[in-house]
């Protein structure tokens, strides 16, 4: 069964994007962090779907020349059971 969750994570944008729009660099580099990706308690992520939802102020981090930023994102999962629901045999 598929389902649509919410997921509110930190996205480090690197230096090499700066030169695109916010949301375009943000969504390449959620499309390369999340699907074929499990989530603990939620299931398999298959992409995203939609719009971003929310994007937050980006922020820069001592040592690192990325910006980060707080995003919130639909995305499309597999429900999966978990580990400690199967039965032994």
């Amino acid at each position: 069964m598929f389902v649509l969750t919410t997921i509110t994570d930190t996205v480090r944008i690197p230096p090499s994007m700066f030169a695109q729009p916010t949301l375009e660099a943000i969504e390449k580099e959620i499309d390369t962090k999340y699907p074929n990706r499990v989530i603990y308690d939620v299931g398999l992520v298959i992409c995203r779907h939609g719009n971003t939802l929310e994007v937050g102020e980006g922020i820069c981090v001592a040592g690192d020349g990325g910006a980060h930023h707080e995003v919130s994102r639909v995305v499309r999962l597999i429900l999966t059971e978990s580990v400690n629901n199967v039965p032994k045999i």
